[in-house]
């Protein structure tokens, strides 16, 4: 098995499915953090007519004070 080194260099993405089940996704460099939460998520809104479910895991990066 091959294994990498654990590096604090990594990318995260949030991803969201529309009701005629077009993917959107949002790539970062390094972690994501509240801020890009929210942004993400206004984004959403923005561009995606009707409704928007938000599912989430409880994790800290999805709390934000913004």
């Amino acid at each position: 098995m091959f294994r990498l080194p654990r590096t604090c260099d990594h990318r995260s993405v949030m991803s969201a499915v529309t009701e005629d089940l077009r993917l959107l996704s949002r790539i970062w460099e390094g972690t994501i953090n509240g801020i890009r939460v929210v942004a993400f998520l206004r984004h959403i809104v923005r561009h995606v007519p009707g409704k928007v479910l938000v599912v989430g895991d409880g994790a800290p990066i999805h709390r934000c004070h913004q």
